[in-house]
């Protein structure tokens, strides 16, 4: 399906979607879903189609269901060269589709359940198509060298989680253990998840906000946020340091 990457990527979509942020209020009726660049009837979404030099389509986009569970894995390596692996990989859930390929030992995924069955939207199940993909395995490259690796399993919350621990290590200079320990907060779907050491006064003001706020534990299996694992290298000594999730069962090793 066409999709309005010039329009998405446009500074000028930006600027006007910004525009619309209340830092004091957020704009959200509990309990209803928003369709993608559709919107309140109060508070219309800019469309990135207005911004873009191609065609919208005819056919509606439908968003993917939610999150159920989590079958995913992921590891980050650094050897001694500095060669840098991130592999997050997914069964989508339980055994996936319950299919192995025969000869082979790899099991198939259910990952299609991310599409439409009915024809006739930009979801629609088609040859072709990719399916949505909340995967994120990260390499960063400081100065144009290794730097760090660093993923997560976690369904949907995986990507904010990991855009958190990023932040964590370029913007305030955390080690990767610190960056991955530190409180979060996840606003990946309908709740806005808050880690439960996050002050009690934050959370009832985020409340009172308009914010639909669920504190949570962070999880040692399922549920929850996403829970990353990575590997850095110290740009003070050059040492190779690893940061789990710690709350789970989780482990890094040397070699």
């Amino acid at each position: 399906m066409p999709v309005p990457f010039d329009g998405i990527l446009s500074k000028r979509y930006a600027r006007d979607l910004a525009a619309q942020i209340d830092v004091n209020v957020a704009n959200l009726e509990r309990e209803r879903e928003v369709q993608p660049w559709v919107g309140y009837s109060d508070v219309p979404l800019h469309d990135p189609w207005e911004y873009d030099s191609k065609s919208r389509p005819e056919a509606g986009l439908t968003a993917s269901p939610p999150s159920d569970g989590d079958c995913t894995t992921h590891f980050s390596v650094i050897d001694r060269d500095r060669n840098m692996v991130a592999c997050t990989q997914t069964a989508v859930g339980g055994f996936g589709s319950s299919v192995v390929v025969p000869g082979t030992g790899v099991l198939l995924s259910n990952g299609m359940v991310v599409f439409n069955p009915k024809p006739g939207s930009a979801n629609s199940i088609d040859g072709f198509k990719r399916g949505l993909n909340n995967m994120s395995p990260v390499l960063v490259l400081k100065d144009g060298q290794p730097f760090f690796s660093v993923g997560a399993p976690g369904g949907r919350r995986i990507i904010c989680r990991i855009a958190f621990v990023v932040s964590n290590v370029i913007d305030f200079g955390m080690a990767m253990q610190e960056a991955i320990t530190a409180p979060s907060v996840d606003a990946a779907e309908r709740e806005s998840f808050l880690d439960h050491r996050i002050d009690p006064a934050v959370v009832a003001t985020l409340g009172d906000m308009g914010h639909n706020v669920m504190v949570v534990e962070e999880p040692a299996t399922g549920g929850g946020f996403s829970r990353p694992r990575g590997v850095m290298i110290d740009p003070v000594d050059d040492v190779l340091r690893a940061g789990v999730h710690p709350f789970g069962p989780d482990e890094a090793r040397g070699y």
